[in-house]
């Protein structure tokens, strides 16, 4: 995981003076140091998840100040803020209110150094609550200038195709999937693995661990989790003789199924691809104009009839405020209404949320609102439930995935629809998304209409 360190450099003056300044800023330093680390909640934490198969590893980086806690969710390199959070003396409230979710844990040992409690969010189903424990990492020691180069083995760095098996149903996923290994300096000959595994409906947001050698059989396994306040996913797998992975995959509090995975330049011509993200949705009627009329959280009503809409290209996006893909598009969708709206762009939002609490929906909405920078509609369409998208949206069909984005033409038929979305953990496809998506506003755009 990242470690970081701050540097604090004393200049030593010629001038008697200067010096003995300097001096005492750097004992200030070092108390301030000391105090830091008889502070029980500052620091870095090793956490997990409890779910069937295991604990969903992820790391904790606080900072309190009094009462108040700050600090992120590590994922390897990526790091999530908490929404400010609280300790009172006893109990810690880590809090990520863009998921409705919080950690309330509580310390087990006399020397504070491990936090027991559990991570409870809202979904679809009712309250999720996973039991939490977090231990205080060990302080980093000194590391060598070059790593130990990763075994061939364990290169599994590159582009998978990844076949996800479900034994309950028998159903079948075939996904993208990427990874990169880089010597790790902590443990010499394994490798640290960072990726994601990218369904047509989005991708999985960056997974980390380790890859090493297995004592009992000689051969490479593999670890990775995530946790981002949604997601809570654990991968373990092996290497083949033949280079291919297999292993499990657990996610949530039930789901567990199998996995396979073929380098993407060794799949032969007749076996199953990904999905393409443009076919999984279709309007019934592609003559037809596209419509809707639903609620905003003001209490008034949205159609595409209104007249901010008439003559405009429209972008529509189903989506929902628990949605980590939704959080990866948003920014996006931000930026292209604001650089082309004076060119004739709307961009509209529709909110499918967990329950049909309008108050706690309207408080959901405001947080997404506010933290994207967000200047267009975003209406309360209904729930998860479903037959909803079939509700209110009935000229759809093949809907399966949050994000979906339509593209709507200025004479308000839909020109193409986009399933999912690939985030920052997708590398170069979240980069091609972009200019995917910009490119296509610009064609609209410049279409007579």
């Amino acid at each position: 995981m990242l470690r970081l360190t701050v540097r604090r450099y004393i200049s030593y003056m010629a001038v008697a003076g200067l010096a003995s300044v300097a001096l005492s800023m750097g004992t200030a330093v070092a108390q301030r140091s000391a105090a830091s680390r008889t502070d029980p909640i500052s620091g870095r934490w090793d956490a997990a998840l409890e779910v069937p198969s295991g604990p969903v590893a992820f790391g904790l980086d606080l900072n309190r100040r009094g009462s108040v806690v700050r600090g992120h969710i590590l994922n390897g390199p990526e790091r999530m803020a908490l929404s400010t959070s609280s300790f009172d003396g006893t109990t810690v409230v880590l809090r990520l209110d863009e998921y409705d979710g919080r950690i309330t844990a509580k310390f087990e040992d006399a020397a504070k150094t491990k936090l027991v409690g559990q991570y409870q969010r809202q979904t679809r189903s009712g309250i999720g609550t996973y039991r939490f424990v977090a231990t205080r990492a060990a302080r980093p020691v000194a590391k060598p200038a070059f790593a130990a180069a990763v075994d061939a083995s364990m290169e599994i760095s590159g582009d998978w195709i990844i076949t996800i098996r479900d034994p309950k149903s028998s159903s079948e996923e075939v996904s993208d999937a990427t990874f990169t290994v880089k010597p790790s300096q902590a443990t010499p000959g394994a490798g640290e693995v960072t990726g994601t595994i990218i369904p047509v409906s989005g991708d999985y947001g960056l997974l980390a661990g380790m890859i090493r050698r297995d004592p009992s059989s000689g051969g490479a396994v593999l670890r990775m989790s995530r946790f981002d306040g949604i997601h809570v996913v654990k991968i373990e797998g092996r290497v083949e003789t033949d280079g291919s992975l297999s292993g499990t995959l657990s996610s949530g509090l039930s789901f567990e199924a199998t996995w396979k995975a073929t380098r993407k330049e060794r799949t032969a011509a007749g076996e199953p691809k990904p999905g393409d993200p443009y076919s999984l949705t279709r309007v019934k009627d592609p003559s037809a104009v596209f419509s809707f009329s639903l609620p905003d959280s003001r209490g008034g009503t949205v159609s595409l009839a209104d007249e901010r809409f008439r003559g405009k290209v429209v972008l529509i996006d189903i989506m929902g405020t628990w949605c980590p893909n939704c959080h990866d598009s948003a920014p996006l969708l931000a930026d292209l209404h604001r650089r082309y709206r004076s060119k004739g762009l709307e961009v509209v939002m529709l909110a499918y949320e967990y329950t049909p609490d309008a108050a706690r929906n309207a408080r959901q909405i405001d947080i997404f609102r506010k933290k994207y920078g967000i200047e267009f509609p975003i209406l309360m369409a209904g729930t998860t439930a479903d037959g909803e998208i079939a509700r209110t949206l009935p000229q759809l069909e093949g809907f399966g995935a949050y994000p979906t984005t339509i593209f709507v033409g200025r004479d308000g038929r839909v020109r193409r629809i986009h399933a999912g979305f690939s985030g920052p953990a997708t590398g170069e496809r979240h980069t091609h998304v972009k200019r995917e998506f910009e490119s296509l506003v610009r064609e609209l755009l410049d279409a007579k209409p």
